[in-house]
């Protein structure tokens, strides 16, 4: 009797078992699951973030540009205005 009631407790055991590996495994695929979509998610965002990165590089530079151009030129007016300055200077002596 003892063996017949050992076969009978293994399935139902045996059955406990399954549905908790399968409720673990219906886990650990959910987990997976929203992990790979995390994992997208952030890889959306780090392209948007380097996309964004290289505009304002790109402005930075094109702003140094400009910055530069400007020095030149208010250096060239600069310039012309002492040149002129010096020359009524000379009309006053």
């Amino acid at each position: 009797m003892e063996q017949q009631d050992f076969m009978q407790e293994p399935p139902v055991s045996g059955l406990a078992a399954l549905d908790q590996l399968e409720n673990r495994l219906q886990s650990a695929i959910e987990q997976f699951r929203s992990s790979k979509q995390r994992q997208t998610e952030a890889e959306k965002a780090a392209t948007e973030a380097k996309g964004l990165l290289q505009q304002k590089e790109d402005e930075i530079q094109r702003l140094g540009s400009e910055v530069e151009q400007l020095r030149s030129e208010r250096d060239q007016v600069r310039q012309r205005i002492e040149a002129l300055l010096e020359q009524v200077e000379v009309l006053e002596a």
